[in-house]
């Protein structure tokens, strides 16, 4: 099942929330189990699997990260978990914020910690700047390979930086 169609919404990056969840409360009361409890095997089941759809497509459609895996997924954009590599262009330029981690889990600093933090947050702004055009160009109908390949490398990049954030967040 697709998770768009499923809430007959547009397949895109941005979307209007609002709509989203009001879809969704929708098919909650739709399918909700208990109003099936009176209904033959077949009728509870299915109506459970609905409901079980209902609440995944959208814990997935209403997070912006979910929600860009699971449309660079569905176009076979990204590999497995695992299978996709980060630029190594993009290693070089955040190589000096790897090591200041690795600093820092040696030796505490709060003020370098600050500075790695604003350094992995401005580099996050950017990132989503310079992939802004790429998703508008997706949500105005180009779903060409060159447009679906410059969100999944943000995406890759975006997931390294997360990642970078979380081992900051140990130290803290």
């Amino acid at each position: 099942v697709n998770y768009f169609t499923f809430f007959d919404i547009p397949e895109a990056f941005e979307i209007d929330q609002k709509l989203l969840k009001r879809k969704f409360l929708e098919k909650s009361r739709a399918y909700h189990p208990d109003f099936f409890s009176q209904e033959d095997d077949e009728s509870q089941e299915e109506a459970l699997r609905l409901s079980s759809i209902n609440n995944e497509a959208y814990k997935v459609l209403s997070n912006q990260e979910l929600r860009i895996k699971y449309i660079l997924t569905e176009h076979a954009v990204l590999a497995p978990e695992g299978q996709n590599t980060v630029p190594q262009d993009f290693l070089l330029e955040v190589m000096d914020i790897n090591e200041a981690i690795m600093d820092l889990q040696m030796e505490e600093n709060d003020k370098a910690l600050e500075n790695v933090k604003n350094q992995i947050s401005d580099f996050k702004t950017t990132l989503l700047d310079q992939s802004q055009s790429f998703m508008l160009a997706f949500d105005s109908g180009d779903k060409s390979a060159k447009v679906l390949e410059g969100i999944k490398e943000y995406y890759l990049k975006h997931r390294y930086l997360v990642r970078m954030e979380e081992n900051l967040k140990k130290l803290d």
